[in-house]
């Protein structure tokens, strides 16, 4: 049904998902979809796909067929809104932008699961590997202890050299 759309190229090795060719199909983008190439981190239970396009543009499209379409739904309308909220602002580029259509984030389901199609967004201004204590400026190493590995350079350091943890743990005393 949407074969004439979609097209795969000699250097695709992943066949094009039906959903994501459905979902470009009533997004309604005349230009066909060349390659789709599984991206996924495997630590939800989306999946993403790096879209190449027939000009050689790039996008990004979530597929997911867990939890609840609505709640898929209402998450791109908040994403959409926050990244409307930031532009202009030096977080602009923080939120890859959600593709919209008539002005409202695009998303779409049928009876195998939903997508939502994402720009790519730039992004340059990195953290520095090693902050000063109070982690607001740049400062060399005073010790091998002090430094979080390259990994961790996107979250915030602690003054020793360890990560902070992504959650608070409440120290109790017996």
């Amino acid at each position: 049904m949407y074969g004439s759309r979609v097209t795969d190229t000699p250097t695709s090795t992943e066949p094009i998902p039906p959903l994501l060719a459905a979902a470009w199909h009533a997004y309604g983008d005349e230009r066909p979809i060349v390659r789709a190439e599984n991206i996924s981190a495997t630590v939800s239970t989306n999946t993403v796909y790096r879209v190449t396009l027939s000009d050689k543009k790039q996008i990004i499209a979530k597929t997911s067929s867990y939890g609840s379409y609505v709640h898929f739904r209402q998450d791109h309308d908040r994403i959409h809104d926050w990244t409307r909220l930031l532009s202009g602002s030096r977080f602009g580029n923080f939120l890859a932008p959600v593709l919209t259509l008539d002005g409202k984030a695009f998303t779409f389901r049928d009876e195998t699961g939903w997508v939502a199609f994402y720009g790519k967004t730039e992004f340059y201004d990195f953290l520095p590997k090693v902050l000063t204590e109070d982690r607001s400026t740049p400062s060399a190493p005073s010790s091998p202890a002090s430094t979080c590995s390259a990994r961790r350079s996107a979250t915030a350091c602690h003054p020793r050299g360890r990560a902070w943890a992504r959650t608070s743990r409440s120290s109790s005393t017996a």
